[in-house]
């Protein structure tokens, strides 16, 4: 019987959709609560807060980037955009999140100058440890 590794098994990935969102500086998509809401249950953990800005995907951290091309600004506001993610619950620090992915979102980085790699993957944060 042939053996596989871990770097062999393909993850499985679901769909869902958000709404684009211009706050300040920042574009985000604004994700259903009840996915984040259904993540921070399998964590199992009590002293668990909510992201602070509600169940969302940052596209452009406005705090750390600046778009070199403005003039693509709200483009695609309160657009309809799906994406995949994986369902596993990855943790760094006291953040708890589900890796995401979406070619069109790295489209409006690129777009508006930036670039498609951003400092932390896409991902949805689902919870924030508060001990």
């Amino acid at each position: 019987m042939e053996q596989t590794s871990p770097r062999d098994l393909k993850v499985s990935r679901f769909q869902s959709t958000g709404i684009i969102k211009y706050i300040n500086k920042w574009i985000i998509v604004e994700c259903d609560d009840d996915l984040a809401r259904y993540y921070r249950k399998q964590l199992n953990q009590k002293a668990l807060t909510p992201p602070p800005f509600g169940s969302h995907i940052t596209v452009v951290a406005g705090d750390y980037e600046t778009p070199t091309r403005p003039e693509f600004w709200n483009k695609y506001v309160d657009q309809a955009i799906e994406f995949e993610y994986e369902p596993q619950i990855l943790s760094l620090d006291r953040y708890h999140w589900v890796t995401v992915y979406c070619e069109k979102l790295l489209d409006i980085r690129e777009e508006l100058g930036l670039n498609r790699n951003l400092k932390w993957p896409l991902h949805l944060t689902v919870a924030k440890s508060l001990v």
